[in-house]
């Protein structure tokens, strides 16, 4: 069996202990032992560990982080976006949405890494029929937007 296979079997067999319900504290408790293959996936240097924790709850204030516009009944807006740009090269970080929206270069990144997560849902929910009608307006942006973007933008015919 293939590593992600034996994994998926393990969570398979974690959740239907758990009525089929799978839940991370059952499998970081699954993972303590040292047989499992699931150990070795998981940093068991509490040092470490406490460090990684808190750059994560780092990144979630940052994500959940959002500014409202001046005027009434405006929509809250995320103060940071991070580019694919900036992950692939592994340093990763957070740019402010107003410095992506007023450069071109990255705005076209944001844009391509919005289609890209459009995509992820799509991929994520195709089986709920009732969401068709967004899988074609999804489609219709992604159409629309491609001779603009140089062939970066990948246009599937999945609905």
């Amino acid at each position: 069996m293939v590593k992600k296979e034996i994994v998926i079997k393990e969570l398979k067999k974690i959740a239907k202990n758990n009525n089929g319900v799978l839940q991370p504290e059952e499998v970081v408790e699954f993972a303590r032992d040292e047989k499992s293959l699931l150990h070795s996936l998981f940093d068991w240097n509490n040092s470490v560990a406490g460090h990684n924790w808190r750059v994560h709850q780092a990144r979630m204030l940052i994500r959940v982080s959002v500014q409202y516009l001046e005027g009434k009944g405006q929509k809250p807006f995320k103060v940071f976006v991070s580019l694919s740009q900036d992950r692939y090269k592994g340093e990763g970080g957070y740019r402010t949405l107003e410095s992506v929206m007023s450069n071109k270069q990255f705005r076209a990144i944001l844009l391509q890494d919005a289609l890209s997560e459009m995509e992820l849902f799509r991929d994520k929910f195709y089986k709920l029929k009732e969401l068709s009608d967004v899988f074609k307006a999804m489609n219709k942006v992604r159409i629309k937007i491609a001779p603009k973007q140089k062939g970066q933008i990948k246009v599937t015919a999945k609905v």
